[in-house]
């Protein structure tokens, strides 16, 4: 006899397995951001930015300071605002805006290794096969 309980810890089994065979492609969130800090840190901000996925539009340079544009995901800047407050010494600023969604180079996957949530997936996708 199943209880609603069962529904709901089938459900996201479920619908990652649809993913898999419906053959998605994942889009992340994309951010337009703005970098001010002093020119001094230009190279460790520029080299920061390419880690993280970033693509810089437009670097200008006023008297002391450096202002970067341009645009960068989400997951790999979430934390970036903090760090850039703690090398320019408070000094920097790293102010971002949604911009829109972009494609990635990956798809929904299989996973290989079964931990013990994905035992009760295996159970399912055995008997749809």
């Amino acid at each position: 006899m199943s209880t609603p309980a069962d529904f709901r810890s089938l459900a996201p089994y479920v619908f990652r397995l649809a993913l898999q065979h419906a053959d998605v492609e994942l889009f992340e969130p994309i951010l337009d951001f703005k970098l001010q800090i002093p020119l001094a840190m230009n190279a460790r901000a520029i080299t920061d930015i390419n880690k993280m996925k970033g693509e810089i539009s437009t670097i200008t340079s006023d008297g002391d300071w450096t202002i970067i544009l341009g645009k960068i995901p989400l997951d790999t800047s979430k934390e970036y605002s903090a760090e850039v407050s703690s090398y320019t010494q408070g000094l920097g600023v790293f102010v971002t805006r949604f911009s829109g969604y972009q494609a990635t180079n990956r798809k929904v996957g299989r996973n290989t290794e079964l931990n013990v949530k994905d035992k009760l997936m295996y159970m399912f996708e055995k008997e749809l096969g």
